[in-house]
Formats: structure tokens, C-alpha cells, sequence
């Protein structure tokens, strides 16, 4: 005989199935939604730096190379050019890739998020 806690049991069991069994960051935020972490310190503006340096045409310019923004040593030691798979190894964790840089961020692990952000500053110029 079906009762009340027969459907209570049911909904109990969906409620979990549609919980565990939905991909994890199912829902996507938009590139702006993911940049307004970066925001906090940087711009997207060509020679407006904040505590961070300008974000205006990165893709293509090499590591450390804002006028005007004081880098650590370890960034003005680089000769590479930014491109999208180093900038999302940068984003993904930045103090693993150069360790003693001054950037107080601890990175964004989920790589679709990073795809869609990395896509779109490259777009930002």
C-alpha cells in the first residue's frame, strides 16, 4: 500500500539522485561573472593599472612588460609571450608556476571555467 512515507522516501531519493548524479559545474557562468575576481585588482583598460597590471592585449605581449607596474622578480625574469595554454596554467595556479610572485590569488581549478575565461581575455583587445 502506497502512503506518505513511501513518497517521502521517493522524493528523499530523487532529491539525492538529481544531486549526485548532475555533472559538477553543470551551470556555466559567463567570462564577465568569471572576471570580476580579476577585476578586484586588474583592468582591461590599456595603461590603467590597479594593484595588479593592465589585462589590455595580453595575449601576445611578454610576461611583465606593463608600463608602469612593478613586477616581482621572478615575472620580469621571464622572456616567454603570453598564449592561451600558459595563461591558463598562470590562472589554474599561479604560484605553482612561479613561485614568489606577488599576485594573492590562489587559482581556479575548474578548467571549463578556465577555457571560458582564457577565450575571452584573449578577445579583450
Amino acid at each position: 500500500m502506497w502512503n506518505s512515507s513511501h513518497a517521502r522516501i521517493w522524493l528523499i531519493a530523487a532529491v539525492f539522485s538529481v544531486a549526485f548524479l548532475s555533472p559538477v559545474g553543470s551551470f556555466a557562468q559567463s567570462a564577465e561573472d568569471l572576471f570580476k575576481d580579476c577585476a578586484t585588482c586588474h583592468s582591461l583598460e590599456p595603461g590603467k593599472n590597479g594593484v595588479g597590471p593592465s589585462l589590455h592585449g595580453l595575449v601576445g605581449r611578454r610576461i611583465a612588460t606593463v608600463e608602469g607596474f612593478r613586477y616581482s622578480n621572478i615575472l620580469k625574469a621571464q622572456t616567454v609571450v603570453w598564449n592561451e595554454s600558459l595563461l591558463d596554467r598562470f590562472i589554474a595556479d599561479p604560484q605553482a608556476m612561479f613561485r614568489g610572485n606577488k599576485m594573492p590569488y590562489s587559482g581556479m581549478s575548474d578548467a571549463a571555467a578556465r577555457k571560458v575565461l582564457v577565450d575571452w581575455l584573449v578577445s579583450q583587445r
